[in-house]
């Protein structure tokens, strides 16, 4: 894989988790959303505010950072102070979403959330493994753009990925 490639699949990884926690969010506990409503969500101006899984995400990725690769004390810290088990309910429904829309960001995270239930911990993890598939361009621009803080998430793919490339050495 190039070097271009393979940030982007980083960058769509972070940004594509983040992006859908926050629009899952909006559905939380739904039984089931229609698609129709997810677009509509999703095309609205304002800001989309992640929650706890996207920090949680930010807390998992800063300590792979600061600890230049995996720590597991560290990381231990990070889930004490993050951790939920919901996510863990969240995993299967994710992983079954991406290969039912695996070359559209939007529809495979359009999919997921329709399920209803945990919505933003399933939004979050499709859409991170869909960014990653699919690579960042991919994710809509308006969305990318709505996404809160994510120039920052922006900067923490880029230092994992940069981490994982060069060993953190940035020459």
């Amino acid at each position: 894989m190039t070097r271009h490639v393979l940030i982007s699949k980083f960058l769509g990884a972070l940004i594509g988790a983040g992006i859908g926690d926050a629009l899952g969010t909006l559905f939380e506990g739904w039984r089931r959303v229609e698609p129709r409503q997810i677009k509509t969500a999703a095309g609205r101006p304002q800001i989309l505010t992640y929650t706890d899984d996207t920090y949680m995400m930010i807390g998992e990725t800063e300590s792979l950072i600061r600890s230049r690769g995996f720590d597991g004390e560290d990381m231990a810290r990070t889930f004490i102070q993050n951790y939920e088990l919901e996510p863990f309910n969240s995993v299967p429904t994710a992983i079954y979403s991406f290969p039912i829309q695996p070359n559209s960001f939007a529809e495979a995270v359009f999919y997921a959330i329709s399920l209803g239930g945990d919505t933003d911990t399933i939004g979050a993890m499709t859409r991170a493994i869909s960014g990653a598939y699919l690579g960042v361009e991919l994710i809509p621009d308006n969305w990318k753009s709505k996404l809160e803080n994510r120039l920052y998430i922006q900067e923490l793919a880029e230092k994992l990925w940069n981490l994982k490339w060069t060993g953190g050495n940035d020459s």
